[in-house]
């Protein structure tokens, strides 16, 4: 049976064990490593050297490169307060760190994502301590909310502290800066920090509750399971490699079981025919039985050939008698005693593509009861190489024989006809 081939033995055990093998170490292993894969909540914080970060712009009086931490030309001392390009340049830098801050408000969604994923995932581990899961608490950081700020007016040039909600103006020019670029910055920076300060807060306080929970879980498992826990997990490898070892020998054991029942099974279920294949021919050890009845010989014949006798290939460690008898029984249900040995054929035929040498011993025999129509066409079917071949069995009265009858081997026919009770010798060569 393909299923119990060798490779489909082999390849069934290794995947039982190393399900197995994956199972233990899961169990074993992956809760003590666990806490290893709990990262700890992301504090997020600002790039506070934004407003230090330096660019270059062209000086309008001497058409000299200028850089912002400069406090005027270091050419011509010409004051750049007012200079278009610096005031671009200073608005884009300041336009892409806005942009920026707002970008960060997803790492907050992402952050309470994780918390409430990681909660999940701890229900499912009901046998493994749960203070491995505990959260890394850490120092909480410190955010004082500003009261003001400083910026820089953009009419004048002048530094100035508040904060956009003023109603008053620059103290130089009198101008509103409550659309000040700089300002609004630096109040989306403190506005989005303390945002991120409560989040980071209530995550915390999230992360202390379940490791509180966890504490709990544990103390209540160990008033009932403490001791046998305690022992896996101090002699966790040495369980896990007893079992490993135990798996190894049930697979062995399983791979035996499996390949005696194959065993057996080829030799009387499937019968290991003594037929054997090459690439360059075939070797065939066959038997047949010659059944005579009222002048008629019961021969086999397959859809649209010719006709044989009725027979099939010798099994090892089987006699060609015991063979015989097996295969009357399986192919017509009947029971044959076996006679005398009438013939001995070295019969070379085209088997597909490869030529094929075939030892056939040929017994006459009788039937023991009348399981079978004892005249006329009946049907039965026959296995070779796990194919079924349907077979119709036939009464063929000893004349037709010796007239245009084709019976596979002919050379056979005349011995056949003249019933002789001692052993003959043939060869049939049909290429």
């Amino acid at each position: 049976m393909e299923f119990f081939s060798l490779f489909s033995t082999v390849f069934f055990n290794i995947a039982i064990t190393f399900g197995l093998l994956l199972l233990i170490y899961l169990f074993f292993f992956s809760g003590i490593r666990a806490r290893k894969d709990l990262k700890p909540v992301k504090y997020i914080s600002y790039k506070k050297d934004h407003f230090q970060e330096n660019f270059e712009f062209t000086c309008e009086f001497c058409g000299s490169k200028v850089s912002s931490a400069d406090e005027k030309c270091p050419t011509c001392g010409g004051n750049f307060g007012k200079n278009k390009e610096y005031q671009l340049k200073k608005r884009a830098m300041h336009q892409r760190y806005l942009e920026y801050m707002k970008s960060q408000e997803e790492a907050i969604t992402q952050e309470t994502e994780y918390i409430s994923t990681t909660m999940q995932a701890i229900q499912k581990y009901k046998l493994i301590r749960h203070k491995y899961y505990n959260f890394e608490i850490g120092e909480p950081p410190v955010y004082k909310p500003a009261s003001d700020y400083e910026f820089t007016c953009e009419y004048c040039d002048n530094k100035i502290r508040g904060k956009s909600t003023d109603e008053k103006g620059c103290s130089n020019c009198g101008a509103s800066y409550k659309e000040n670029l700089e300002l609004l910055v630096r109040e989306e920076e403190d506005r989005l920090e303390k945002r991120h300060y409560d989040e980071y807060m209530k995550l915390k306080d999230l992360e202390w509750e379940q490791n509180i929970r966890n504490e709990r879980r544990d103390a209540k498992i160990d008033e009932k399971y403490g001791t046998p826990i305690r022992f896996m997990e101090k002699n966790a490898k040495v369980i896990a490699l007893a079992i490993l070892l135990g798996l190894m020998m049930i697979s062995v054991g399983i791979t035996v079981l499996i390949l005696k029942f194959r065993s057996i099974s080829d030799v009387k279920g499937d019968h290991m025919d003594i037929l054997f294949k090459n690439d360059d021919f075939v070797f065939s050890y066959r038997v047949g039985g010659i059944l005579i009845h009222n002048e008629k010989i019961l021969l086999q014949r397959p859809k649209n050939d010719d006709y044989a006798i009725i027979g099939g290939h010798v099994a090892a460690m089987e006699t060609s008698m015991e063979t015989l008898k097996r295969e009357f029984e399986e192919e017509l249900h009947a029971e044959i005693e076996v006679d005398n040995l009438l013939a001995i054929g070295e019969i070379y035929f085209p088997w597909g593509k490869s030529p094929c040498h075939q030892i056939c011993l040929y017994y006459n025999v009788h039937l023991l009861d009348d399981s079978i129509p004892m005249d006329g066409v009946f049907h039965g079917y026959d296995e070779l190489d796990h194919e079924r071949i349907n077979l119709d069995f036939c009464w063929i009265p000893l004349e037709e024989l010796r007239k245009d009858t084709k019976v596979y081997p002919l050379e056979l026919i005349p011995y056949i006809l003249e019933q002789r009770k001692e052993t003959v010798h043939f060869v049939s060569r049909q290429i």
